[in-house]
């Protein structure tokens, strides 16, 4: 029978995992996930990723195994572009 476990911080945010296998996860000071690693990679060839947000916590940048994405705002602030590996994305939408 497989043990599934999870552990929380004193803050209640998931520290580490082991479902079906171990993930360690780790936050700064507003709650923000940090880090993210495991021992068996994911699907998408992911074992360790790291987060950074700005001072309204919004996602900037994230780093997947060494790759960087970087991730822009407009002035409202909504998400408007990311960029993975050279590669822009947009994504521009209008309120009804």
């Amino acid at each position: 029978m497989q043990r599934n476990e999870i552990k929380y911080t004193d803050d209640g945010n998931i520290n580490t995992t082991a479902i079906p296998f171990n993930k360690v996860y780790s936050y700064d000071a507003r709650h923000n996930r940090t880090t993210l690693a495991t021992d068996i990679p994911s699907m998408l060839d992911i074992n360790e990723s790291e987060y950074v947000y700005d001072s309204q916590n919004r996602l900037i940048t994230a780093w997947y195994n060494g790759n960087e994405v970087a991730y822009h705002y407009n002035d409202d602030g909504l998400l408007y572009e990311r960029i993975e590996n050279g590669v822009k994305s947009y994504e521009m939408s209008r309120a009804t």
